[in-house]
């Protein structure tokens, strides 16, 4: 009896985990929605098509008619942005 009750408190305590991992899952993916929201237009644009659509670099250049070169250093900066977001979020340390 002290087994099983020993076992059903891992399942509820696992359960709570998977809810409570699930919440922030969706917290951290509102937050990250809503900084790519908040960009310029031309950014917003490279950052759906690249992380939500993952559109590649050249895809995205021909897509909105600008340099390989520029959709790079855009993507690179909006990618270190969201880096920093995540890790602000999860107050992670360097």
């Amino acid at each position: 009896a002290i087994l099983r009750q020993r076992q059903m408190c891992k399942e509820t305590a696992y359960k709570q985990e998977v809810a409570i991992n699930k919440l922030l899952l969706k917290d951290l993916t509102s937050t990250i929605y809503s900084e790519i929201d908040q960009l310029n237009s031309t950014d917003r644009k490279i950052a759906i098509l690249f992380f939500i659509y993952e559109y590649n670099i050249s895809e995205i250049s021909r897509i909105l008619d600008l340099p390989r070169k520029t959709v790079t250093y855009r993507k690179n900066k909006i990618q270190k942005h969201l880096q920093k977001v995540v890790k602000d979020f999860c107050h992670f340390d360097d």
